[in-house]
């Protein structure tokens, strides 16, 4: 049987409401996976801008550590140009400092080489007694001392700059050193009229030291207070033990120093104002060596004054020597007994009028010499006569010094050999000791000096 029209209607409405359903829901279904893949594109997006991001800041390290790459690169060219230039450098200080050195020597040997023949005339008219023309010859023999001065002060500066200097330490006396080092000054302290007074213990103040090194360094000291002290001036030398230390000052009431000039007095060529005629003349080295010396003493030295006019006083500490810690002392040797009537001795010199006056010195004072100009001379001279004494140059040309001291010594191992020269570097000085020399002297020589050597009885005061 037909259904009514209107339940067909019905029917066919709630059909219809069905698929709109399922439309709807399939419309929320496709809106919801479009939110969902925009989501998931958003952060595809994301991801891509961050790994663009990590990737930018990539490239950026790798350009950062590419331009420090290319720094480093160029520091390391830097270094190793400034490494080269810096080896460069040194091997230019070090030619300089050797052509330097070179230059000294010879000068010193070229300044020396005049003053000997003059010193040999001078002490050999002293010893013969010769009156006439004494005023000449004391001013003759006063600039040639102050010239020897300066030649030393510039060879012992070059010396301690170059740390050069060689200590020979023994237990000496300082009243020993004091008194050689005041007689080196006498006729400097004479001519300008001063009191000296030293108050220094013959005994009790002993010292281990290099003799002639610390004598170098008081005669500096008592010079320098002659020197800058009015003529009749005092200058005091006083020592005494203070708690293992020796302390000996010097004191003058000569011109003081400056303020100003106190933390500078012992700097290289340092000197107080002088006037255009430079009265008091000096190259300003001397308290410079007496502060090395000192110093390579393991001893100090300071400078005082109340000012220009109130005089001066230098104070040097020196570690006492102590006798318990180093053992009982050796008996001095006894000198060197002399051969029966003259000393033979060989003077030897390219220079002639060196050699012929240093010769006529020792006649005077009682030596027998024979002289010869070169090595070979020298040689055949030794062979014809028993010679006790020889006393060589040592730039002598063909066969220097030190080949003619080692054939000598070769032949004639008694031969008491001593180079007197215008080299007085310390290598000169070590060569000397190792070719056989006994003593070592420079030019112009001491009498007491050159006859101490001979004699043998001690080493002379500038010996190895």
């Amino acid at each position: 049987m037909a259904q009514p029209p209107e339940e067909s209607a019905r029917e066919r409405g709630s059909g219809g409401g069905g698929d709109a359903l399922n439309a709807e829901e399939q419309l929320r279904a496709e809106r919801a996976e479009l939110v969902h893949l925009r989501e998931e594109v958003r952060q595809l997006h994301a991801h891509a801008r961050a790994q663009n991001a990590a990737h930018e800041r990539m490239l950026t390290d790798m350009r950062e550590a590419n331009q420090r790459l290319v720094l480093a690169h160029l520091r390391e060219d830097r270094l190793q140009e400034a490494v080269a230039n810096a080896r460069v450098a040194s091997e230019k200080r070090v030619w300089a400092t050797r052509a330097k050195d070179e230059l000294i020597a010879m000068l010193g040997h070229e300044l020396r080489n005049p003053l000997a023949p003059i010193r040999s005339i001078l002490e050999r008219l002293r010893v013969q007694g010769e009156t006439a023309l004494a005023r000449e010859r004391e001013l003759i023999e006063r600039h040639a001392e102050s010239l020897a001065a300066l030649v030393d002060e510039l060879l012992d500066i070059a010396r301690v700059s170059d740390d050069s200097v060689v200590l020979e330490k023994k237990p000496l006396e300082l009243s020993e050193i004091v008194a050689t080092a005041r007689a080196m000054v006498e006729a400097q302290r004479a001519q300008k009229g001063h009191a000296l007074e030293v108050r220094v213990a013959e005994r009790g103040l002993k010292l281990e030291a290099d003799r002639f090194r610390l004598v170098q360094a008081f005669a500096n000291l008592l010079g320098n207070a002659i020197r800058f002290t009015p003529a009749g001036g005092l200058i005091e030398l006083s020592a005494e033990r203070r708690a293992g230390r020796i302390v000996v000052r010097v004191r003058d009431n000569g011109i003081g120093i400056a303020p100003e000039m106190l933390p500078r007095i012992f700097q290289r060529f340092v000197q107080q104002t002088q006037g255009l005629d430079r009265a008091d003349g000096g190259l300003g080295l001397g308290l410079a060596i007496v502060s090395k010396m000192v110093a390579l003493h393991g001893g100090t030295v300071s400078a005082r004054s109340e000012g220009p006019g109130h005089g001066s006083e230098f104070e040097v500490e020196l570690p006492a020597f102590d006798e318990r810690a180093h053992g009982t002392a050796a008996l001095p040797r006894a000198p060197r007994s002399r051969t029966p009537g003259p000393q033979r001795v060989l003077v030897v010199d390219d220079n002639r009028d060196a050699a012929d006056t240093l010769a006529e010195l020792l006649s005077a004072l009682g030596y027998d010499t024979q002289v010869a100009y070169d090595g070979r001379a020298a040689l055949a001279l030794a062979e014809d006569h028993a010679f006790d004494s020889a006393v060589l140059d040592i730039g002598l040309p063909e066969m220097d010094g030190y080949q003619l001291a080692r054939r000598l010594r070769e032949k004639f191992a008694e031969l008491r050999l001593i180079a007197v020269t215008g080299y007085g570097q310390e290598e000169e000085r070590r060569r000397s000791q190792s070719a056989g020399f006994d003593a070592h002297l420079l030019k112009p020589v001491s009498v007491q000096a050159l006859e101490e050597a001979l004699d043998g009885a001690s080493r002379a005061q500038e010996s190895l």
